[in-house]
């Protein structure tokens, strides 16, 4: 298999990497739920994490584009460090939560940055007809360090404070560089191929990606199931265990450890049986939306339930369904996106995934505060559901044949 060491090699960094990165965002998460009350300001710390990318996706994808390298990967992750002190700082000094934002912000672009780069990477040493297969073993890693980030939460938080957390993070960044450092440097020469990054826009890029049917199809699947699944999952991680269950801040790491093991059994299914969700009319894909279904269900009976055991089974249940959706959906996306740009189609993928994310984490946070915990999350799925109607509707209707539409 092409590149098969180095393959390995720059999952196993980004694994690394973001077991340190996801542990420290669950952290703050949890302080300031448990100092707050607040499942707004709690998620708060996931909206910072993830909105800011929309306004720099289309830029920084085209810079990633044109200056994928080892000593670049190394770069971002010694940045990130920076970024995390930062954000340690914050928290430590009691610092505002506008500024505790800012730097959960910078770590997050620095992060993602980093990520369009390995994405970028894969790209370039996959042949086509392991493209699909590569990008799930890729994702599979993010998720899996997930896992690791909820035990590692499930064990520390209870009994220790932010700096043990911050220095995780910090280790986890330079071990990740030390692997890159192992890395062959790829010979790519972008300058025939990639737009210049001065005259790319996210609504140009948008346009290109809307251009195409087949992964426009998949963009729209990628970023409703992270905004509906995703979004309950930031807003109820620290919400459920702490304050419907009363379990402490050591009970987070439950919840994070059951949606962990419920995206990994999603991915088995996917890696084993590839054609699990694919439909014969791509453009209706009655297994996607039976899988959207079974998800909004297991959300609900998660919220719904008294019971702590249940509830967890449910919310890993939820994150099965949206990791069978997502990665299926996002695999095609990355075998589809032209090479010259795949960079750039990835962050502005991920940036509007999670510009959506933020929002219905927020919506979450605000419906459940106002409405009690069912309602709240019966609204956030209804107002989804009315959003997601106009893309079934729309090939029953025979309106496809408008693909800028």
């Amino acid at each position: 298999m092409p590149h098969s060491k180095d393959f390995f090699k720059i999952i196993l960094g980004i694994f690394v990497s973001q077991v340190g990165s996801h542990f420290l965002t669950l952290t703050v998460a949890s302080f300031v739920f448990v100092e707050s009350k607040s499942a707004v300001l709690s998620s708060l710390v996931f909206v910072a994490t993830f909105l800011p990318s929309i306004f720099f996706s289309a830029k920084l994808g085209s810079f990633a584009d044109n200056t994928v390298s080892k000593k670049m990967l190394i770069r971002i992750e010694l940045f990130s460090i920076l970024a995390t002190c930062l954000t340690g700082a914050a928290l430590i000094l009691s610092a505002p939560m506008w500024f505790l934002c800012i730097t959960l912000s910078l770590r997050a672009l620095i992060g993602m940055f980093g990520r369009s780069l390995v994405n970028k990477w894969i790209k370039i040493i996959s042949p086509p007809e392991i493209q699909a297969k590569r990008f799930k073993l890729y994702s599979f890693s993010y998720f899996l360090s997930t896992a690791i980030s909820g035990i590692l939460a499930g064990l520390i938080l209870g009994n220790s404070g932010i700096g043990l957390v911050v220095i995780i993070d910090i280790i986890s960044f330079l071990l990740s560089a030390g692997i890159y450092f192992t890395l062959i440097d790829i010979q790519f020469h972008p300058k025939n191929e990639v737009k210049d990054s001065i005259s790319v826009t996210n609504l140009s890029t948008i346009k290109e990606i809307f251009a195409i049917p087949k992964i426009r199809n998949a963009f729209f699947f990628v970023v409703l199931s992270q905004a509906l699944f995703q979004g309950a999952y930031s807003a109820l991680v620290s919400f459920l265990p702490i304050n419907s269950f009363g379990t402490g801040v050591e009970g987070v790491g439950y919840f994070q450890v059951a949606a962990s093991v419920g995206i990994i059994v999603g991915f088995l299914i996917l890696w084993f049986i590839p054609t699990f969700l694919t439909d014969n009319n791509w453009r209706f894909p009655l297994r996607t939306y039976t899988f959207f279904l079974l998800g909004v269900l297991a959300l609900v009976a998660s919220v719904s339930s008294s019971s702590f055991s249940a509830s967890i089974i449910f919310f890993g249940s939820m994150n099965l369904a949206y990791e069978a959706i997502w990665l299926h959906h996002n695999a095609d996306f990355f075998r589809s996106s032209p090479r010259a740009s795949s960079a750039r189609f990835n962050f502005t993928l991920t940036a509007a995934a999670s510009l959506m994310m933020s929002m219905t984490t927020l919506i979450y946070a605000i419906s459940i505060e106002s409405l009690g915990l069912t309602s709240g999350v019966l609204c956030v799925i209804s107002l989804a559901l009315v959003v997601g109607s106009f893309k079934i509707l729309k090939p029953l209707l025979n309106l496809e044949n408008h693909p800028r539409v």
